[in-house]
């Protein structure tokens, strides 16, 4: 006679039965229809080759043999549950190494850092800044296992988390865009001009720190 592999869910449905003595009570608690509790209670009698249960229509109660086993089917079902949550504890063990660029990412962090206490906390968290530019390379060079960064492209193998509204954005001439915002006066982004071929565009900084077109002349 070869070896018996028996379904996890018969001896689950057995250690049910036996501590509610009720088929209706148990197939609430394990999530099923009466009808699917005594097709598992059966399947189980059948493959041990053995009664567990004596049915009367007032009251059900272990058999001799039912009586026998259930120290068995506690142990069976203790174990597997203690393999699983092992593999499991194993799985998720380790560093995941993020990056996130220069003030971005802050509320995000906080979610992915409340929700990894919360489901793995054997999960530790390596929380790197940079500019954008640099946590790419680190992304391709395998430095980094994750990155939050801002690219004015797209990138094919990156999730699209936000995108900025620029449907509010107008120029003020068609044939000139607006100047970008300078950040220190040593950086400085002309704005684009498009002037008549009589006409010369130059731009000024302003006291502001922001560079400006300056009115065309001659």
């Amino acid at each position: 006679m070869g070896l018996l592999n028996i379904d996890t869910r018969l001896v689950r449905a057995f250690l049910t039965v036996a501590a509610e003595r009720s088929f209706s009570v148990a197939a609430e608690l394990q999530g099923c229809s009466q009808g699917t509790m005594s097709l598992r209670i059966r399947t189980l009698e059948d493959q041990l080759g053995i009664r567990l249960f004596d049915r009367t229509h007032s009251k059900i109660r272990l058999t001799t043999a039912g009586q026998d086993l259930l120290p068995s089917a506690q142990e069976l079902v203790s174990t597997h549950d203690l393999m699983v949550g092992r593999a499991r504890t194993i799985q998720h063990t380790g560093t995941v190494r993020i990056g996130v660029a220069e003030g971005n990412g802050i509320p995000l962090l906080t979610e992915l850092l409340a929700g990894v206490r919360e489901h793995s906390s054997t999960i530790e968290i390596s929380i790197l800044c940079q500019l954008s530019r640099h946590l790419l390379q680190k992304i391709q060079t395998g430095t980094l296992d994750l990155a939050v960064v801002t690219t004015l492209e797209e990138i094919p193998s990156a999730i699209l988390l936000d995108r900025p509204d620029c449907s509010g954005w107008r120029p003020r001439n068609l044939r000139q865009t607006a100047a970008r915002h300078c950040p220190s006066p040593s950086l400085r982004t002309a704005a684009n001009c498009a002037p008549r071929p009589s006409r010369r565009c130059s731009v000024r900084e302003s006291r502001t720190g922001k560079c400006s077109p300056a009115r065309a002349g001659r």
